[in-house]
């Protein structure tokens, strides 16, 4: 014990000989950086500290769509339920303000291949690749089915289940949105027989929207309580 607090009180008397003297403690704030330590003057001490133009363009639009990006957590809420989806809402808000610095107004193109679970991305769960298309106002999705297209974390895992979620109105509004899923279609696992999952749904034309994919497992008759027998994707907007 004695070492370790002379080993404390050694790096502390070696900090304190790199640190150069503070000119005026009420001014100045110490910064440590790669070349070392320094003082830097307190913001707003030389001149009035001001907004720059982006920030503050940014500001005004975190306003306008944040309202909206908490309406479609709420919507999503029934389907992402057990998932850990983290600071979900602001990633919302990110693409929606990115869209408005791009273009002007707010849409959903930047949500392409977001995952509701960055730390547990679909492709954990789900092995085989799906593929999508549309053909005018429906939106089909495919997904292989055999004895290994679902990963199984443990040995409780008895099925699993395919659903296709769309998410319709404008996001810079929260009166229109709306959401809507497939009737979910489910797989004993393992799958012993190779088929196609095909999900579709008829998407909008005169609204955005966005289409996810939701790969979900079952332990025996419940559904699990592990993150990992989640997966949630964002696999197609317009």
């Amino acid at each position: 014990m004695r070492q370790l607090l002379t080993a404390i009180q050694s790096h502390l008397d070696t900090m304190k000989a790199k640190i150069p003297p503070c000119p005026d403690p009420a001014s100045y704030v110490l910064v440590h950086s790669t070349d070392g330590y320094y003082w830097r003057r307190k913001r707003g001490t030389i001149k009035p500290a001001q907004l720059n133009p982006t920030f503050k363009a940014n500001a005004q639009y975190v306003k306008v769509v944040s309202p909206a990006a908490s309406r479609m957590a709420q919507l999503l809420q029934p389907f992402t339920e057990r998932m850990e989806t983290g600071r979900m809402v602001q990633r919302f808000i990110g693409s929606l303000v990115k869209a408005l610095h791009a273009d002007g107004n707010a849409h959903y193109r930047n949500f392409t291949g977001m995952e509701l679970q960055p730390h547990h991305p679909l492709r954990a769960l789900l092995l085989s690749n799906y593929t999508t298309n549309q053909e005018n106002d429906m939106l089909n999705v495919s997904i292989p089915i055999d004895a290994y297209c679902i990963y199984r974390f443990n040995t409780l895992v008895t099925a699993c289940c395919f659903e296709l979620v769309l998410l319709t109105g404008r996001p810079d509004t929260i009166e229109q949105l709306r959401i809507d899923g497939t009737v979910p279609v489910y797989y004993t696992l393992p799958c012993e027989m190779q088929s196609h999952c095909l999900l579709s749904m008829q998407v909008p034309t005169d609204k955005p929207w966005i289409a996810l994919l939701r790969v979900s497992c079952r332990e025996g008759n419940e559904w699990t309580y592990n993150y990992k027998g989640y997966g949630m994707r964002v696999v197609a907007v317009g």
